[in-house]
C-alpha cells in the first residue's frame, strides 16, 4: 500500500506500523519549490508563504525517513519509488527461511 501522507503522517504510521517504508520527496530546490508552489495558483499570497515556511521545517526532517528522493524529474523520481519499493522485498530480513532453505540445500 503507498500512501501519500505529510511528516506528521509518516511519523504516525510508522509509530502504528514500524515495519513501514517512509520515503521523503524533496524538490531540487528551494527555488524549485517556490515556482510549484506559486504556478499552481491555487492558494492565495499568505496560504503560500505558510505553505512554504511549513515545508521548509519538514524538509529538515528527512533524515527521520528510511529514503529520500529528489524529485527533480517526475518520472526519474517515480522510477526511483519504485525500486525502492522493489528492493525492499530483496532485503535478507524479508526473506522466508522455508525459500533460503530449499535454495542452499
Amino acid at each position: 500500500m503507498v500512501l501519500d501522507v505529510d511528516v506528521q503522517g509518516a511519523f504516525k504510521l510508522r509509530k502504528a506500523f514500524p515495519e513501514a517504508i517512509t520515503v521523503f520527496i524533496l524538490p531540487p530546490s528551494i527555488t524549485a519549490l517556490r515556482k510549484r508552489l506559486k504556478k499552481r495558483g491555487t492558494e492565495t499570497r499568505e496560504q503560500l508563504r505558510v505553505r512554504f515556511e511549513n515545508a521548509r521545517k519538514e524538509m529538515r526532517l528527512y533524515s527521520k525517513f528510511n529514503y529520500v528522493v529528489i524529485n527533480e524529474e517526475l518520472d526519474t523520481a517515480v522510477k526511483e519509488v519504485l525500486s525502492i519499493i522493489d528492493s525492499h522485498y530483496c532485503r535478507t530480513d524479508k526473506l522466508r527461511a522455508e525459500q533460503i532453505a530449499r535454495i542452499i540445500r
